[in-house]
């Protein structure tokens, strides 16, 4: 019976195909959302960072706030800013980098303190290499 309903799937294929009104009408769908194929006909859904609500008692795609929501990949160190289907990172005042991975700012040095903990690096490591000669 399997086989016999396999054959016959074949044959209806072979007579019926999908049109993909997708590709035949690329402004099927409002804007923020995508069109999607379906076997004779299509959706549409909504763009990545929209999600379906309603907005002006209409149901439409309205931006997603990944910022409000928590679904963004933001460094601890940086500030969310949503924008319209997505959002951006800014690192903190006292941080630098891309806003997904923010390093801490060192102050800048003088020479001459630069000077001074390199010679107190030099004499701490002198001190602890005597004593562990001692021991």
């Amino acid at each position: 019976m399997f086989g016999l309903m396999w054959s016959w799937t074949q044959r209806l294929a072979s007579y019926v195909s999908d049109v993909n009104e997708c590709q035949l009408d690329a402004a099927l769908c409002p804007p923020r959302q995508t069109c999607r194929n379906t076997f004779g006909s299509f959706v549409c859904v909504c763009r990545d960072g929209f999600v379906l609500g309603t907005l002006h008692r209409a149901l439409q795609c309205r931006d997603k706030d990944e910022c409000l929501t928590g679904s963004h990949r933001c460094s601890r160190h940086a500030r969310c800013v949503n924008t319209d289907g997505s959002y951006t990172c800014q690192c903190s005042e006292d941080f630098f980098g891309n806003g997904h991975t923010c390093l801490p700012r060192r102050a800048p040095q003088s020479k001459a303190a630069m000077y001074f903990n390199y010679k107190l690096s030099k004499r701490t490591k002198t001190a602890q290499s005597k004593g562990d000669r001692r021991r």
